[in-house]
């Protein structure tokens, strides 16, 4: 087994992992977590289709690294939303 077929492997089950758990959880710190993981499966296969045998193309790459920002924006929207959403729990309480 290559390294290619072995990582994009550990990212298949990564990405797994993290839509089932997205998927069981109900707390919202927990579900953004779990999207987090999802997304770092992601980004791992997507950079090992990359690769062709002997080059790796830029533009999965490239699309990595964007996704990694995306991401970044998406946790601290998510933060600050799910910090909302418990805060005004609080207060109906």
């Amino acid at each position: 087994m290559s390294s290619t077929v072995f990582f994009a492997a550990v990212g298949a089950v990564v990405l797994v992992l993290g839509i089932a758990r997205l998927l069981q959880a109900r707390d919202w710190i927990v579900r953004l977590l779990a999207l987090n993981v999802s997304s770092a499966g992601a980004l791992v296969i997507l950079v090992c289709l990359a690769w062709d045998g002997e080059r790796t193309d830029p533009v999965p790459h490239a699309l990595a690294l964007t996704g990694i920002v995306i991401m970044v924006a998406v946790t601290g929207v998510g933060l600050a939303l799910a910090r909302l959403v418990e805060s005004e729990a609080e207060d109906g309480a």
